[in-house]
């Protein structure tokens, strides 16, 4: 119902969906990822 007040919006191209498989989880040592891993990340793709 929320989005039926609310209308349409105009899609956006600033969405960027990162995917990290089993094998990049344990490359990166495993789950928990921890907070560095996402720094890097954030920065190589900005």
């Amino acid at each position: 119902m929320q989005f039926k007040l609310r209308g349409e919006r105009d899609l956006s191209d600033d969405i960027l969906l990162v995917y990290l498989g089993a094998e990049d989880i344990k490359a990166l040592g495993g789950w928990p990822i921890t907070r560095d891993y996402y720094g890097y990340i954030t920065h190589a793709l900005t």
